[in-house]
């Protein structure tokens, strides 16, 4: 395992592609993030999006801001990664040189895993500064630093970021198995994001509403749900996701697992 990571870490340090989308994506993340906790409407004192970065609450503010990047930047990453192995011939070459298909597919899989643990690290480190900033000193000052009520208010809903965690791996394997069929990165890139945003739901307009939540990229998206959720419903009276957390996480795994060996079947069949 250690040695299928360093050969791909040996291959996207001299990736300029790699680098452009990380860096767009700490950056443009990170400044996105900041300027929406400092959007405040005076002349519509309900709209306060400040509120969204106060402890619990900017776990679920964060985690679902960052899935639109992980949609248009980290996806886009594992593309350009797996098709330059087609399009330098990388992928000919280290089966010739004795990896097996299998080992190329676990690698990638790796690094996809890296990747998702490496961005739910960032927001983790995001939420706790924008958290800390951001929450009503109040909140504090009536609360010991080291008391169990503090630990619940800034811990409370911490577990967004394992299902961000599992959301991005699922876009991050789709992007992965786009990759494989399509073998041409801008072609590929295009599909996949398109699909996401687009496509798909065209699609679920005309099928049954009780298939409709069970779309790959709707039920990823229910991982990181709106934070203004109760709210929205509140007033429009619908039920946005009726599908448990626990079952969507383990629906997305599903697909995640079944997005790989989909990818592995086809680079086993096909010649090198």
């Amino acid at each position: 395992m250690i040695s299928l990571i360093k050969i791909e870490f040996y291959k996207i340090l001299s990736n300029r592609t790699f680098w452009i989308f990380t860096v767009l994506y700490i950056t443009s993340s990170y400044l996105f993030f900041y300027g929406g906790s400092n959007i405040e409407i005076e002349a519509l004192n309900f709209i306060n999006f400040k509120q969204y970065y106060y402890f619990p609450r900017v776990w679920n503010s964060i985690t679902y801001i960052a899935h639109f990047f992980s949609i248009l930047l980290l996806g886009p990453i594992v593309i350009s990664l797996v098709t330059a192995e087609f399009s330098y011939k990388t992928f000919r070459y280290q089966i010739t040189c004795g990896l097996s298909k299998l080992d190329f597919v676990l690698a990638k899989i790796l690094l996809i895993l890296i990747f998702c643990t490496m961005s739910t690290l960032f927001l983790a480190i995001v939420s706790l500064v924008f958290g800390f900033t951001h929450t009503h000193k109040a909140c504090f000052t009536c609360l010991d630093w080291f008391s169990k009520s503090t630990y619940v208010l800034i811990s409370d809903q911490m577990h967004f970021l394992l299902t961000y965690f599992i959301q991005t791996f699922s876009y991050l394997s789709f992007a992965f198995l786009v990759g494989v069929i399509i073998k041409k990165t801008g072609l590929g890139i295009v599909l996949y994001v398109t699909y996401i945003l687009f496509i798909e739901a065209i699609i679920r307009f005309f099928v049954p509403n009780q298939i409709d939540p069970y779309f790959p990229a709707n039920i990823f998206s229910t991982l990181t749900p709106f934070p203004g959720k109760s709210l929205w419903q509140l007033a429009s009276g619908v039920e946005m996701y009726p599908i448990p957390l626990i079952i969507a996480s383990l629906i997305t795994i599903g697909y995640s697992l079944l997005f790989c060996l989909i990818s592995y079947y086809i680079i086993k069949v096909r010649d090198a």
